[in-house]
């Protein structure tokens, strides 16, 4: 195992934790209460390496809106083959 792929593991259990934490604060005080720097302080790290992963809060939330919707997509595709019927789908 390269260098190379431990950087691009950890690059992306990073970004996991990242969303995670800032949906885990949503849950528990609303969207008002993300911020930068509780989810820094969450994964412990600096508030820069947040910024890395994401420009701002508003790209932030973009990214957990898009992941939201390809869940959304994948269940409705699974129900999709399982009931043929428009009535049941």
């Amino acid at each position: 195992m390269g260098i190379v792929e431990r950087r691009e593991r950890i690059k992306k259990r990073v970004k996991a934790d990242i969303l995670s934490k800032s949906k885990e604060i949503a849950r528990k005080e609303g969207w008002a209460s993300v911020s930068i720097r509780k989810i820094a302080d969450l994964i412990e790290y600096s508030p820069p390496i947040v910024y890395e992963y994401f420009e701002n809060k508003d790209k932030l939330l973009e990214t957990i809106r898009q992941e939201g919707f390809a869940h959304l997509k994948n269940e409705f595709i699974k129900v999709a083959k399982i009931y043929h019927d428009p009535e049941k789908q």
